[in-house]
């Protein structure tokens, strides 16, 4: 569920989730838990499996090197 939050936050599934007060509440603890500085390395590997990932707090999207990769490969290069 923290993948689809970071990756869609706006995913209609996780929001029906999200009106529940009992998902919210344990959604917000992992993602704390997460950005703890125990758990940074674990949080980039989840973000890495990503193609971006969406911050609305911070207003804010990142490409991962996968979606780099990707979008690299599409687009043709000019001589």
């Amino acid at each position: 569920m923290l993948q689809v939050k970071m990756g869609h936050p706006k995913n209609k599934q996780l929001m029906r989730l999200m009106e529940t007060p009992e998902w919210r509440k344990q959604l917000d603890k992992i993602e704390t838990e997460m950005n703890s500085d125990l758990n940074k390395d674990e949080l980039y590997h989840l973000k890495e499996e990503l193609l971006y990932v969406i911050d609305e707090r911070q207003h804010q999207a990142d490409l991962t090197e996968i979606g780099r990769t990707k979008l690299h490969r599409r687009i043709p290069m000019r001589s």
